[in-house]
């Protein structure tokens, strides 16, 4: 991976065709640059327009650029031309002469004759989306740093299965007139209705679990294996932006690479466990014509999705793996669908049973946990403050700078965790809802504390929302205090190799900070205050 960000210009351009080539798409490159003016009118001889890639994928192509610079400046400046050219390209009427006029060789042109619209990607080697502000634009998608990695990652450990979850970042699914029908006799099928598979919860405003009917059935890891979506935290592949969508880990390729090497090198085997996954609401129990009945699942991309056993089904992605298991290999699916054509409510009760069996079975960092139980409803003061944490970690002054995801490509400098166990402390809104009855001297300090530090009544902290939002505008500024009092020993910090050396790296410096902001709120002090206290410790 190293080797392949050192790589710039035409040889970076190479690798990144490569990596398109490998997850089955027609990825068409080294177009060199077009005279804006064989294109369309109104151009002088010396505009010139070109782009790394085009991708024709059904009626859509794909067109993008990748860079290597460092310089956010020259990087700004780069997408900005991107996105003229982009918008300068879907005005024009699409034709064989446009095609070629753009770098087409005449036999690739064929494949764009279906095209109507256009699409674009802006990848950045060099960048992370809390490096660099990039505008949003519609139907321009920018991949960074650690999106590009994971790209070539699983471009080399699931190869063409990965296409469908980086076409799905543009909302282009593949979908087909044909699904898959699951017969009690073929898949030895069997169902069990009005099920509640997820326990009540008291932190839960919602909590009403629905019901659920569960199927059990086997079937070939290669019929689901291309409609399958895992929902992931990472961005790819899974491409939502709500964080309640994102919570699955991104693959591992060690561990996929141990269970292909030491287990998938016999066609009878089977895994011993059950590979759950949610049903979409367009998955049908109903009757054939002989009233048979079966289970109707349309042979779709994110018809199914994978909550537990990712990394059981994904070993089978392997071209090897492919011809030793051949197509008579089986894996056994629990597949839940909820009775409710809400996908709101589906998501929830997903994200709900994920929680419980990772809680139960996996190791799962527990900030992971947390950001989806805020997501979920939850009043636990611990899921609050991880929630202040992650909001405060996209601050201009903290982007990125607390380590609290899941994702290993892109730590943070500081470990959260003991972090948040301080912050849980001022997070617990039963205790603060008590301190509007306050009576005693100690208590009416502490809602003082709050009131004037967090610039709100004690009632509308009583809403974690708002809770979250003073929350993290209070930490913002009392560090600030703390930067603006205390020399730091480096102005940046933003790897850990620059903070190798100053003491603000350590996760118990910072608790310390947030237990002494605690004790300015039981004694209930203002800014003012706080700043003449801090200048007296220094």
């Amino acid at each position: 991976m190293d080797k392949l960000l050192q790589l710039q210009g035409k040889e970076l351009e190479e690798a990144g065709a490569s990596i398109f080539g490998a997850i089955g798409l027609d990825c068409f490159d080294g177009l060199g640059q077009v005279p804006l003016k064989n294109i369309t009118s109104g151009y002088r001889e010396n505009e010139h327009l070109e782009f790394d890639y085009m991708i024709p994928k059904d009626k859509v192509c794909l067109i993008g650029e990748i860079t290597s610079r460092t310089d956010t400046e020259k990087i700004n400046a780069k997408y900005k031309k991107f996105i003229n050219h982009i918008n300068i390209i879907k005005k024009l009427e699409f034709s064989d002469d446009i095609w070629k006029n753009l770098g087409i060789k005449p036999e690739g042109i064929r494949k764009f004759r279906n095209i109507e619209s256009i699409k674009g990607f802006f990848i950045t080697t060099t960048k992370e989306r809390f490096d660099i502000t990039l505008a949003k634009v519609e139907d321009v998608v920018v991949f960074y740093k650690s999106d590009f990695l994971r790209l070539s990652e699983y471009s080399q450990n699931i190869g063409r299965w990965t296409r469908n979850y980086f076409l799905d970042k543009f909302s282009i699914v593949h979908r087909t007139d044909n699904s898959i029908s699951i017969y009690e006799k073929d898949h030895k099928l069997i169902r069990s209705t009005n099920k509640q598979i997820s326990k009540k919860y008291e932190d839960y405003e919602d909590n009403d679990a629905t019901l659920s009917d569960l199927y059990t059935f086997t079937i070939s890891p290669y019929e689901i294996l291309d409609i399958v979506h895992v929902y992931r935290q990472d961005e790819l592949p899974s491409l939502q932006d709500n964080s309640t969508y994102n919570y699955q880990r991104p693959l591992n390729p060690d561990k996929l690479k141990k269970i292909r090497d030491n287990l998938l090198t016999e066609c009878d085997f089977i895994f011993p466990s059950n590979i759950l996954v949610i049903l979409s609401k367009e998955c049908k129990y109903t009757k054939d014509g002989n009233d048979n009945f079966y289970l109707h699942i349309p042979k779709k991309y994110g018809s199914i999705s994978v909550i537990d056993g990712q990394h059981r089904l994904f070993s089978y992605a392997d071209e090897k793996v492919e011809s030793i298991m051949q197509d008579n290999c089986k894996i056994m699916v629990t597949a839940v669908s909820f009775i409710t054509d809400i996908q709101e409510i589906i998501t929830k009760f997903s994200a709900r049973v994920f929680i419980e069996i990772n809680l139960n079975q996996t190791k799962v960092e527990i900030a992971h946990i947390d950001k989806i139980a805020y997501e979920l409803g939850s009043n636990d003061p611990k899921v609050i403050a991880t929630k202040i944490i992650v909001t405060l970690n996209t601050r201009q002054n903290f982007r990125g700078f607390f380590d609290i995801a899941s994702d290993k490509t892109n730590k943070g400098i500081i470990e959260a965790g003991i972090i948040i166990d301080a912050i849980k402390k001022i997070t617990n809104i039963r205790k603060i809802k008590e301190l509007a009855k306050a009576r005693v001297n100690t208590t009416k300090l502490r809602k003082d504390g709050y009131e004037k530090l967090l610039n709100s009544t004690i009632a509308e902290l009583s809403d974690r929302d708002i809770l979250v939002e003073k929350g993290t505008i209070l930490l913002e500024h009392y560090f600030n205090q703390v930067f603006s009092t205390f020399n730091q020993d480096k102005d940046e910090l933003k790897s850990k190799k620059e903070a190798k050396n100053t003491s603000f790296i350590y996760s118990k410096f910072w608790c310390g900070w947030i237990n002494l902001l605690i004790i300015f709120i039981e004694e209930g002090l203002d800014w003012e205050e706080i700043r003449q206290e801090l200048n007296n410790i220094k």
